[in-house]
């Protein structure tokens, strides 16, 4: 009974953040993004888009394309304005706090591996952005497949990501957004935080 119960809600959540989930692409390169507002802005890392232009694959399978209005480099942080129809409203995530995590906690991770839209995988925290992950502890190769000058509080969670994932959802076990998956290092996983991103949102929208 227990079990039925946690695959029940387990999928209820799945497709809530799979609807706030959208596939990116560019003669360049691709990965995920996140519906941010109701709007038509959508949130993903800064090396997913290049130029000032990408497709958008919505989840019911709908093409839009979008002007890139914002890039953070440093951050790994960029928005994109869908072009859709006036008055339209998109499904949108809810924003948790990630300062709440706790090691151990259940973590789920949706995004476009390999270009698989809708993609959900489940793991846990490993370090909380209470703690800093120093980039110092990294080895040479691990730096440079960063290449950014990252800050110092990124969630690391015991997580399995694919290339494709990157821009794309973590979110807790209630199913908010707690963080935007950046990157795989040592087989785990690096996201940045969500208030991280509201504050880069709240920069470019004021």
């Amino acid at each position: 009974m227990i079990i039925t119960q946690v695959e029940t809600e387990l999928a209820a959540i799945s497709q809530q953040l799979r609807s706030a989930t959208v596939e990116i692409s560019n003669q360049y390169s691709g990965g995920s993004g996140i519906i941010w507002s109701s709007n038509g802005l959508v949130v993903t890392n800064s090396h997913v888009v290049r130029g000032s232009k990408s497709r958008i694959k919505l989840g019911n399978g709908r093409v839009v394309e979008g002007s890139v209005i914002a890039r953070d480099p440093q951050q790994d942080l960029a928005v994109i304005q869908m072009h859709i129809e006036k008055g339209e409203n998109l499904s949108t995530p809810t924003i948790g706090n990630a300062q709440l995590l706790r090691p151990g906690e259940i973590v789920l991770a949706m995004g476009s591996p390999y270009g698989f839209s809708g993609a959900l995988t489940m793991g846990i925290i490993h370090v909380s952005v209470e703690r800093e992950f120093e980039k110092t502890k990294l080895n040479w190769t691990q730096k440079k497949a960063l290449n950014l000058s990252y800050p110092n509080a990124l969630i690391v969670a015991d997580i399995r990501l694919a290339p494709g994932n990157s821009g794309g959802i973590l979110a807790n076990a209630r199913g908010e957004v707690i963080g935007i998956n950046v990157a795989i290092v040592s087989g785990l996983a690096l996201a940045i935080p969500s208030q991280q991103v509201e504050n880069f949102i709240e920069t470019i929208t004021r």
